[in-house]
């Protein structure tokens, strides 16, 4: 393993190793916690290695402040409505950082037994999420204008984690009060880009032992958090970089603030990292772009500014590559204004809807309905991406859950049941032993998404439907009620509507799946198709880059793809095979039948003028020079890459 891949995997050690290595307390070590706890009110040690040192730290300073295991804290007055508001007023700005990534864990937790807090460095809860169903009166303790104050209510993670500056976790017995000892708590830190302590974010739950996943996903929506401060600076670029280009736009990534001189502002510490930077003095002498990538440094920054929108793979000056892109102060106001709207997702829609205006808005408002748990119904050709559209509303909000796709088409009508609600054992005869679980369960915690609704049989649209409203099911041949709790996603090429007036599909069916409806648009009528082309050469090709000739694009651009994206797919598999170790695929390389209606299209489209065709002549001279990247084509041309697009499908 070489030196960039040792400092990949511990941009975030710190705080993971720190937060693992504190497992769930065992009933034995409960037992003896307990008599410790009850020895130590008396005056006698805490036993060595029982509890960590911080929590035995913060026992002592309870007991100082004149608790015993005995006393109660948590039925403090809760705050009047004033103070709520007053709290909200005092850390707006805090809280617009923290809202949106909070909003996305919470929708993985959610959860009657837990709560999400944010608690300023004054101990003050200014954000709080928690089920309006929740069923533990205690929780209802914790919430925004609450001051969390160790001499009240004892030892508690964030407490212990204001006063450490680092990931704590409080589990059970080791709270300092009794009444504390149903409570798991985790808590880690929200630092200023400068380092300064800002307040933790805070995940507590009452009897309940705490998901595998919580205690990493904390850790990264902390970093997400800090992360998002970053778009507050003004006057200055950012330079998001990593090993992986992957995990640019995560919150793994590196940032670093560079203002127009190319000097080093400000970078978090997954930068300093990545980058071999000091943790404490890299960025106090002004650290130039030369520090890092040598003399071509601002070569390198010039080059990032030209195309901002692009990830490059740039050299250190070690001879390390590492992947970068520069965001411009006005992209980070579209990214704050783009937060807005989606309020609960930091990653940006998938590449294929990017350079689309039409996919990009409507992917945003698909998120933001899909964020608030309204169901989402998709429209439009066979082939235009409804699953890819799907999946990727699932994997920018609901990742951590499962999806489930049903196509509604394609299981037999004798099956569909089984297949969708599942069935006990000895239910019908040629069953699996012990029964099987439907594909809705399945879902169950994620997202379910019914391809092809309507091509559902009328008998199945009742008893779904009857699942829809009710957000429970019986499997077939057991009485047992199943509750549910999943997103809805569904999609037809069938114009439902019509459906629901020729009686072939249940209006109250149609409603209750209809929450927000996007149409997709057909491939022909996209407008970044030779994006998506790029994206899906680069799929299909990872190992050998493949690059269209330009008559090859030109033509790919022109035809009308009636088969949509999976034609579009296909033909571009095909063209990479036939092509073998060459680079540049041609016309030739493309399916023979497909290469005809190519060419006949073509030829049908070159009644052009010659002042049109000089100019289509400069454009592939000049895609031929930069071997068909658009990016750099547009800039040597002095065009935007949307305006070449459109000239190239002229």
């Amino acid at each position: 393993m070489d030196e960039i891949d040792l400092r990949r995997e511990s941009v975030h050690d710190e705080r993971k190793k720190e937060v693992r290595t504190m497992p769930l307390i065992s009933s034995i070590t409960q037992e003896s916690l307990l008599k410790a706890r009850e020895d130590f009110a008396e005056g006698l040690e805490i036993p060595p290695n029982l509890i960590p040192d911080a929590l035995a730290l913060s026992w002592e300073r309870s007991r100082s402040a004149g608790l015993t295991p005995y006393s109660r804290g948590l039925d403090k007055v809760l705050p009047e409505r004033l103070k709520v508001e007053q709290t909200l007023e005092d850390n707006q700005w805090l809280i617009s950082h923290v809202q949106p990534e909070m909003q996305l864990l919470w929708q993985s937790l959610k959860d009657p037994y837990w709560t999400l807090l944010c608690i300023n460095n004054q101990g003050l809860i200014i954000h709080h999420h928690n089920s309006e169903s929740a069923t533990t009166p205690t929780l209802k303790y914790l919430s925004t204008g609450r001051v969390l104050l160790e001499n009240e209510i004892g030892t508690t993670a964030p407490g212990c984690s204001l006063r450490e500056g680092r990931p704590i976790i409080v589990d059970s017995n080791q709270h300092y009060l009794s009444e504390l000892d149903k409570f798991f708590c985790a808590a880690v830190p929200i630092r200023t880009p400068e380092g300064h302590l800002l307040g933790v974010l805070d995940v507590t739950g009452v009897d309940s032992q705490p998901p595998l996943w919580l205690q990493e996903r904390l850790n990264l929506t902390a970093l997400a958090i800090e992360n998002r401060l970053y778009l507050d600076f003004q006057d200055c670029s950012l330079l998001h970089v990593h090993a992986d280009p992957r995990l640019i736009d995560t919150p793994l990534e590196g940032i670093i603030a560079v203002d127009p001189e190319g000097r080093l502002l400000h970078a978090n510490r997954s930068a300093k990292c990545l980058l071999g930077l000091d943790q404490e003095s890299a960025l106090k002498t002004s650290t130039s772009l030369e520090t890092l990538f040598g003399v071509r440094g601002q070569r390198i920054f010039d080059k990032l500014r030209m195309f901002p929108d692009e990830t490059h793979s740039i050299p250190l000056i070690n001879g390390h590559p590492l992947f970068a892109r520069l965001r411009s102060p006005t992209e980070r106001v579209h990214s704050l204004q783009s937060a807005a709207i989606l309020s609960s997702s930091g990653r940006p829609p998938s590449r294929a809807f990017a350079h689309d205006l039409i996919l990009e808005k409507a992917f945003k408002m698909a998120s933001q309905a899909f964020a608030g748990e309204v169901p989402i119904l998709m429209q439009g050709e066979t082939g235009t991406g409804k699953e890819v559209f799907a999946k990727a509303l699932h994997d920018n909000l609901a990742a951590t859950g499962p999806f489930v796709a049903i196509n509604c088409s394609a299981i037999p009508s004798n099956l569909i049941e089984a297949e969708l609600f599942g069935y006990s054992d000895g239910a019908f005869t040629g069953g699996r032993k012990g029964g099987a679980i439907g594909k809705i369960e399945l879902a169950n915690g994620g997202t379910l998404f019914l391809d092809e609704i309507g091509d559902m049989p009328l008998d199945m649209q009742t008893r779904l439907l009857r699942v829809l409203q009710e957000r429970n099911l019986c499997r077939i041949g057991d009485t047992r009620v199943i509750p549910l709790d999943f997103r809805l996603l569904s999609a037809s090429h069938r114009n439902l509507e019509a459906l629901v007036a020729e009686h072939t599909f249940r209006e109250d069916l149609f409603y209750r799946i209809n929450g927000f409806c996007v149409t997709l648009p057909a491939l022909r009528e996209r407008s970044n198709l030779a994006a998506l082309i790029d994206d899906l050469l680069q799929q299909l090709s990872p190992d050998l880059p493949k690059t269209l000739s330009p008559a090859a694009l030109k033509a790919l651009l022109d035809y009308s793809w009636p088969g949509n994206v999976r034609q579009l797919q296909q033909a571009l598999k095909v063209a990479c095979i036939f092509s073998g170790e060459q680079s540049l695929i041609d016309i030739e390389n493309f399916p023979p039948d497909l290469q005809g209606k190519l060419l006949s299209n073509r030829d049908q489209n070159s009644g052009q003028s010659p002042l049109k065709r000089l100019e289509i002549d400069a454009i592939h001279k000049a895609l031929a020079q930069n071997q068909g990247n658009i990016s750099a084509t547009a800039s040597q041309l002095g065009l935007s890459r949307s305006t070449l697009y459109k000239k190239l499908r002229c």
